[in-house]
C-alpha cells in the first residue's frame, strides 16, 4: 500500500484560490469566468488554462487553452 503525501496549501477542506488577468462574475447567467494566465487551487489540486468559467449553479468548471491539471499527488494531466 503506498503511502501518499498530499501538499498542504494552506486553503485548509474547503478553501478555494483563484487567480487570472481578469475575474468576471454574472450574476444572471450565475458563472464566474476567469481570463488570462487562470490558477485555480483546490484540495490540494491545481488547475492552470487561459480561461476557466465556473457555474455556480451546476458546480461544472470549463477550461480552455493549454490546460494543465496538478493532481494532490503531484501527477500532471494536460490537455
Amino acid at each position: 500500500d503506498a503511502e501518499r503525501t498530499i501538499i498542504d496549501d494552506g486553503l485548509g477542506a474547503q478553501g478555494f484560490y483563484l487567480e487570472a488577468d481578469t475575474v468576471t462574475r454574472d450574476d444572471t447567467a450565475q458563472t464566474i469566468t476567469a481570463v488570462g494566465g487562470v490558477e485555480a487551487r483546490y484540495r490540494g489540486r491545481v488547475l492552470r488554462a487561459e480561461k476557466v468559467i465556473y457555474n455556480t449553479q451546476s458546480g461544472v468548471v470549463e477550461a480552455e487553452g493549454d490546460v494543465l491539471i496538478i493532481g494532490d499527488d503531484g501527477s500532471i494531466q494536460s490537455a
